[in-house]
């Protein structure tokens, strides 16, 4: 999902600073695949669970590019236990990777984008924020959070020139869709490219689901 958003971006010419757990060969593969469309790639091993990680990922970006107009926090890490036999280290490492790791990108490029008076931030949650769930305590309090926390941060920047949206799929390769089609990593790329667009200049705060119909049955 992370890869068809950084190509959706790379396609219309957006310099890319990629993030993520993978080994060298699939990293330089996704940077050649996205280099192709004329713009440059950089990688960043950055602990999105680490404050100092990410406000150097968030500088090393301005130091390659000029600027860091576009921000995608798409992070997930599933812990499955009962509430009342969480594992306390787990609760923190889960939150702090889904969650906290949105708030420290954020906090920290909001006066950049502010500078500029222009920046389009796009948190990427999951489809069931407003459903129950089962063993996943830590992993749906952090997307119900994250649906939260962007409509905080929509409000707070309201007319400063800079969005904040969510975007809410069920996972291209997940099994779990009963009617409709399984949404493909190139529509929500698209569905991205859209939001930080100039057409969406007035769209901020909105949570888009993506689950082919999921959510109605």
């Amino acid at each position: 999902m992370g890869f068809g958003i950084a190509l959706a971006l790379a396609k219309e010419g957006v310099h890319i600073m990629l993030n993520g757990l993978a080994d060298e060969e699939t990293i330089r593969f996704a940077k050649e695949r996205l280099a192709v469309h004329g713009v440059r790639v950089e990688y960043s091993p950055a602990d999105v669970s680490s404050i100092s990680d990410i406000e150097e990922m968030i500088d090393e970006t301005v130091r390659c590019f000029g600027a860091a107009d576009i921000v995608v926090n798409n992070v997930s890490m599933l812990q499955v236990s009962p509430v009342d036999d969480f594992p306390l280290d787990k609760w923190d490492t889960v939150l702090a990777t889904n969650l906290f790791s949105a708030f420290y990108a954020t906090r920290k490029v909001l006066p950049i984008m502010k500078a500029k008076s222009w920046g389009r931030i796009v948190n990427v949650s999951f489809d069931r924020t407003t459903a129950k769930g089962v063993n996943n305590i830590a992993y749906l309090a952090a997307q119900h959070g994250v649906v939260g926390f962007t409509k905080v941060t929509a409000t707070e920047t309201a007319g400063a020139g800079i969005t904040c949206n969510v975007v809410c799929p069920i996972n291209p390769a997940s099994k779990d869709q009963t009617i409709g089609v399984p949404s493909k990593s190139r529509e929500i790329g698209e569905l991205v490219v859209f939001l930080c667009s100039d057409a969406g200049a007035s769209i901020t705060g909105s949570a888009y689901t993506i689950d082919a119909g999921w959510s109605g049955i």
